[in-house]
């Protein structure tokens, strides 16, 4: 009976964690809405809702038109949300899932990148290693899937800021999108708490 429980246990855990995974909803990740000014003047430096160094113009990309990174630049998502609006607390244990299409720029390309999470405010949260992408061909896209992880954080409601940073040259991006996962031991921690709950009934 015990061995039954911790498996009914292992599986609600499981299944708990593939199902509190929270889906960032990134405020033009396709950066389509600035098309119109892109096209009309050939390139724009206003992109709605992100900030930082670079340009908007055409690309090699199907999707119409894209970010451009300055060297040493960051672009920055401003204050994540979910689906529903909601701004997305930092945990003291988390981990954010990032898919991001990268091309280095065929004149002057970057040689890398990293991406970072930072506390809306605060400081930062974790980034990925940086990553060579000197053997990828200018204006080749590749589709990137990370992931940032990070314990002990001070937990904070208003938020985290996803950002990109481009080692040198000049770095495209587009079609972003994220998702952030608990830390495993919350989910197991839940998982119990309902299970104690339900044999107290």
């Amino acid at each position: 009976m015990k061995k039954s429980m911790l498996v009914c246990v292992l599986c609600l855990c499981v299944a708990g964690t593939a199902s509190a995974a929270t889906v960032i909803d990134i405020q033009n990740a396709d950066f389509e809405a600035d098309a119109a000014a892109a096209a009309a003047a050939g390139w724009t430096n206003g992109i709605t809702d992100w900030t930082g160094g670079g340009c908007l113009a055409p690309s090699t990309n199907s999707d119409g038109t894209f970010s451009w990174q300055n060297a040493g630049g960051y672009i920055q998502q401003q204050s994540v949300i979910d689906d529903l609006g909601n701004v997305i607390a930092v945990e003291a244990a988390q981990t954010v899932d990032i898919t991001v299409d990268i091309a280095p720029a065929a004149t002057n390309g970057s040689t890398g990148f990293r991406l970072e999470i930072w506390s809306y405010g605060g400081g930062l949260l974790g980034a990925t290693d940086d990553i060579d992408i000197t053997g990828q061909a200018g204006d080749e896209w590749q589709t990137y899937n990370l992931s940032i992880s990070w314990t002990g954080a001070e937990v904070n409601p208003d938020g985290m800021n996803i950002a990109a940073y481009n080692a040198s040259g000049q770095l495209w991006t587009d079609n972003w999108s994220a998702t952030v996962v608990p830390e495993p031991a919350t989910m197991v921690l839940l998982g119990l708490g309902g299970l104690l709950l339900r044999r107290r009934k």
